[in-house]
């Protein structure tokens, strides 16, 4: 991202009431209270795993989003950039939450967490929108082109929800690989063949992943996980996931690199004497 950049994090709703801080990102005050902070970095490109794609910007380290007796939960967020017409582009948001249930805490020698406490089930929403900023809406239109990891391998293709009939940038027409068992490859001027492989994206079948849209919004992208065995119960969760969209680039109003992005995070603990469940949703808002 451009000298200047911003992203403003914000908590919108927390189901505790425990106060945590995180490098002047993201104020947690008692009663689920969030406090708006800004923080203008320089965020220069870097070398990436995807050839094709700018790294526009993300946190310089994970971010604690849930902090309770009965566990805990990180998360990470990279935004990436490329052309995909003349006039729109392709970002690609990657997250990666990181569960961990009291029982791990504890056996780390962390006694502030319950010692019987292990993973139940739990979930990441991800949704992109249009930046909003004292009535003025800034960023061009947004159209999720696909997510992933899904819950099977699947090829579809990617042609442009805004210059249809325009001929796809020569940097995409190459091909990309991209994470979590994903890739670009060559398919026509106007197309492109999206492909994910489940078995490199998802190594594991406890926990059990399922993927889908939300029914109220198309652009919600949604992952849940249930654990199963009593061996994963008792094991950090990681789960990456991704989100690629395409914005236009000729609106006036456009603003560069502008837009919302909103994080809801939710884990479910069961232990002796029942279950716990706590979520937070993050605005992870992006504009220059």
């Amino acid at each position: 991202m451009a000298a200047g950049a911003i992203f403003l994090i914000t908590v919108l709703s927390m189901s505790t009431s425990q106060s945590t801080y995180y490098s002047g990102r993201v104020d947690y005050s008692q009663g689920g209270e969030a406090l708006e902070r800004t923080t203008t970095t320089t965020l220069e490109s870097l070398n990436t795993d995807y050839e094709g794609f700018l790294y526009l910007g993300g946190f310089p380290e994970k971010a604690l989003v849930i902090d309770y007796s009965y566990g805990y939960v990180y998360y990470d967020f990279h935004v990436f950039k490329t052309p995909f017409t003349s006039n729109s582009d392709l970002y690609l948001v990657s997250v990666q939450s990181e569960f961990t249930p009291g029982w791990v805490a504890y056996r780390n020698g962390d006694h502030s967490y319950g010692k019987n406490y292990v993973l139940r089930d739990g979930y990441v929403h991800l949704t992109a929108s249009k930046y909003e900023e004292s009535s003025s809406v800034y960023g061009g239109n947004i159209y999720l082109k696909t997510f992933w990891p899904q819950s099977t391998t699947f090829t579809t293709t990617l042609t442009s929800s805004i210059s249809l009939g325009l001929t796809i940038d020569k940097t995409l027409q190459g091909g990309l690989t991209l994470d979590g068992g994903a890739s670009i490859t060559a398919g026509s001027s106007t197309g492109l063949s999206f492909s994910y492989n489940r078995s490199v994206g998802v190594t594991y079948t406890d926990p059990y992943l399922s993927a889908q849209s939300s029914p109220n919004n198309v652009k919600e992208a949604q992952w849940y996980y249930s654990v199963t065995s009593d061996v994963a119960e008792k094991a950090t969760y990681f789960l990456e996931t991704y989100y690629l969209f395409e914005m236009d680039n000729t609106n006036a109003n456009a603003g560069d690199n502008a837009f919302d992005f909103i994080y809801t995070v939710y884990m479910r603990n069961r232990g002796a004497l029942g279950s716990w469940s706590h979520s937070a949703t993050v605005d992870l808002a992006c504009f220059q």
